[in-house]
């Protein structure tokens, strides 16, 4: 699945009544796009917080084609048995069981160009990875060509496209629970359903509020609001032992505080999770500090430490910006996933269509070195493509 070039994308969207809805929202406010489908004040604050909690900015023109995407995602949640790393593992199953081979906790020193072409990979400890077909880097391309890679060997065009990439504006602050009972929300009384969900937003009673912390993000600001939470053994008990429970509060927060930089997350990370965890009792009142056995932290900061790929907190490999997506996420030399660099391919959230595992920028990535390469595809198109496809979507 390629993805094609603005102009005939631009025909594609308008060959269907579909298609021609959805290009008329691009240029389109989110903010604009839920005032004119919802009128309830509460409602409004529901769905712009779903449309934007994955990157989307509430007041920026050019990306509202993605609103419903977001919308329906929030509808959408799916959540894997025994945690979300289980899906790498059978992964990664699958790929030894091909005879593939996972190096984890390497640290790469650079990729190997000769005379324009990527020839392998070479780590830190001068162990070298002869690579007699291809390159494939799932990295975000600022680490992929300018440290990696190095701008001498490397286009000027490619050079410059790479240093205009942006990063997210905010990242996340996480605080995970282990709890001996499961939140009885004081919401419930009138409906024990509530008691149930998959995901709630609390904090945010107006859309002045939910604004108002977007603003603050923008600022570097940190400021008492709101967030969205999960308690995963509601629906999947096999995560915890028996009778037992485990949360997750996740809030947008910048990496680059106003007032201390990225460093002060390390003085004020435990403080501001009680705060959160304060919050989150005046929704379910029984989140006490008896019934919570254990918090696990982990600030913008933290996540950069902890993972190399995601700079500044990064949740995406770059926000979702009109200059970073589509035909031109990373960038238009790189955007059908083969790269400048012979025999380097790039994949990842930082190609098409973008982060949040969709599994899209592999799936992509597979066609075009299979295709390259002259390797006859083992794999069936998924099935919603194909109807994307019909529907004159793609």
């Amino acid at each position: 699945m390629k993805y094609c070039l603005a102009i005939e994308q631009v025909i594609k969207l308008h060959s269907s009544p579909l298609g021609q809805e959805i290009s008329a929202l691009s240029e389109k406010k989110p903010i604009d796009i839920i005032h004119a489908i919802f009128e309830n004040n509460q409602v409004r604050t529901l769905m712009l917080y779903v449309t934007c909690m994955w990157g989307l900015d509430y007041d920026l023109e050019g990306l509202g084609y993605l609103v419903p995407l977001m919308v329906n995602r929030a509808a959408n949640y799916r959540l894997c048995v025994g945690g979300s790393h289980h899906m790498a593992n059978l992964m990664s199953k699958f790929l030894y069981r091909h005879s593939g081979m996972i190096l984890g906790s390497q640290i790469i020193k650079r990729i190997i160009v000769e005379n324009g072409a990527a020839k392998g990979v070479e780590l830190e400890d001068g162990t070298v990875y002869q690579a007699s077909k291809f390159v494939a880097s799932s990295i975000d391309p600022y680490q992929t060509f300018l440290k990696y890679i190095g701008e001498k060997d490397l286009p000027k065009d490619l050079v410059t496209r790479v240093k205009d990439w942006k990063w997210e504006k905010w990242s996340l602050f996480d605080v995970h629970l282990a709890l001996l009972n499961s939140p009885q929300f004081s919401a419930a009384s009138k409906n024990p359903d509530l008691n149930k969900a998959f995901i709630y937003v609390v904090g945010f009673e107006t859309e002045e509020n939910l604004i108002d912390h977007f603003k603050a993000l923008k600022n570097g600001e940190l400021k008492a609001s709101g967030f969205n939470c999960c308690f995963p053994t509601l629906l999947d008990p096999s995560e915890a032992p028996p009778e037992r429970h485990t949360g997750l509060i996740s809030e947008h927060a910048p990496y680059r505080l106003k007032d201390g930089g990225a460093e002060r997350w390390y003085k004020i990370r435990h403080d501001h999770a009680k705060q959160n965890i304060e919050t989150l009792r005046k929704y379910a009142p029984n989140m006490t500090d008896e019934n919570i056995l254990w918090t696990y932290i982990a600030s913008p900061l933290d996540i950069e430490n902890k993972f190399a790929d995601m700079v500044e907190g990064s949740i995406k490999q770059g926000g979702y910006y009109p200059l970073q997506m589509g035909y031109l996420r990373p960038n238009e030399l790189c955007s059908q996933y083969a790269t400048p660099v012979k025999n380097l391919y790039v994949c990842g959230a930082s190609t098409f269509p973008g982060g949040l595992v969709t599994y899209g920028p592999g799936y992509n990535a597979a066609n075009r070195i299979a295709e390259d390469l002259k390797i006859q595809k083992w794999w069936k198109e998924p099935e919603i493509v194909t109807k994307a496809k019909a529907g004159g979507l793609l």
